[in-house]
């Protein structure tokens, strides 16, 4: 009798440690997700799919299915442009500048200088809660370093997209696209900055000047360009343009 009540006690716990186990794999299989090869937890999923389902968020179905397969959701040709939305805001220079500081990025005394001039808030402030098209343009499309200028750039915008996809370009845009994208996309994109050539902001040196949303110095930036019709821009980089309203 001994004897049996002994056997049937391993039994029982070996049964439990069975079930203990069963429970284990059961929530491991609940969080995780195997495809392509690739480990992805459950609540990556659900993140990529509440992005995607927010109005103008750059994460779409095919960066969502780019992610599950482990691939770069930017890694598109050089020449491919990226579309996005983004929706006005309206905020004055002083309170863009207390948003972007709370957001941690940075920007200089030059763009706190232009951002303090009465043009800013008379001129560059797109209209709170309007959603507005845009599309990123690579300076790569023109390939000589010395052609790749600010009217060139322009023009391209305005012979594709019509004279609104210049002319309705504000600064706060480019407030906008530091907001919108991180250092991260930025670099998976193969960009150093997203530059705005909005209407030039003349600062108090008289430069005329237009914002970028950079990664330099492997930091969130938020910098200036001169923003001169005759103006020069390097290769990585892309510039913002208004595709429709």
């Amino acid at each position: 009798m001994t004897l049996y009540i002994k056997y049937v006690r391993v039994f029982i716990s070996r049964s439990t440690q069975f079930l203990a186990h069963f429970r284990e794999k059961e929530t491991i299989m609940a969080t995780k997700v195997d495809i392509a090869q690739t480990n992805i937890s459950a609540a990556q999923v659900s993140e990529m799919f509440r992005l995607a389902a927010i109005p103008g968020s750059h994460v779409n179905g095919s960066t969502l299915q780019k992610f599950i397969e482990g691939r770069n959701p930017f890694d598109a040709p050089k020449d491919t442009r990226i579309e996005f939305t983004v929706t006005g805001t309206g905020l004055t220079a002083a309170a863009w500048i207390s948003t972007l500081e709370s957001a941690g990025h940075k920007f200089g005394d030059r763009v706190r200088n232009v951002l303090s001039r009465p043009d800013y808030d008379a001129k560059h402030r797109l209209e709170a809660g309007k959603v507005y098209k845009v599309v990123l343009v690579r300076g790569t499309e023109i390939t000589r370093d010395h052609d790749r200028t600010t009217k060139n750039l322009k023009a391209i915008a305005v012979n594709e997209f019509g004279e609104r996809s210049v002319s309705g370009l504000k600064g706060e845009l480019a407030l906008l696209i530091r907001m919108k994208f991180s250092n991260a996309e930025l670099e998976q994109m193969g960009l150093w900055y997203i530059a705005v050539l909005h209407d030039p902001i003349v600062d108090s040196d008289t430069c005329s000047i237009v914002l970028n949303s950079n990664r330099s110095y492997c930091e969130s930036w938020v910098g200036t360009g001169y923003g001169g019709s005759d103006g020069s821009w390097g290769g990585g980089v892309a510039f913002a343009f208004l595709t429709g309203e």
